[in-house]
């Protein structure tokens, strides 16, 4: 692997970690006290496997990302990379930050 794909490989995968880890910051603002509230399935997984889950999963999109890079970068793949760029990763916590504030 060149060190030029292994740099872009590295940023691929830090990105969507660094926006997962800075986005848990903005999703533990009063949201833990009304989700330990809801009434749960008994099939809920336990707490500690949301951000195992979370990590895999950002990684995952990261390497993703790459594949995408690797075949065409912006110049041929800009409108898909662009949206991955755009969405982020602050979707679902400002999903519940949203859901929380309406219930009240």
């Amino acid at each position: 692997m060149e060190l030029v794909n292994a740099v872009s490989l590295i940023l691929s995968v830090a990105l969507p970690l660094g926006l997962g880890f800075l986005g848990s910051f903005a999703g533990d603002v009063g949201v833990s006290d009304w989700y330990k509230q809801l009434k749960k399935p008994p099939w809920t997984p336990p707490n500690w496997a949301f951000p195992v889950a979370w990590t895999i999963l950002y990684i995952m999109m990261g390497v993703a990302a790459w594949h995408v890079w690797l075949h065409g970068g912006f110049e041929k793949q800009g409108i898909v990379l662009g949206v991955y760029l755009f969405q982020g990763d602050s979707c679902f916590n400002y999903q519940f930050i949203c859901m929380d504030s309406l219930r009240k």
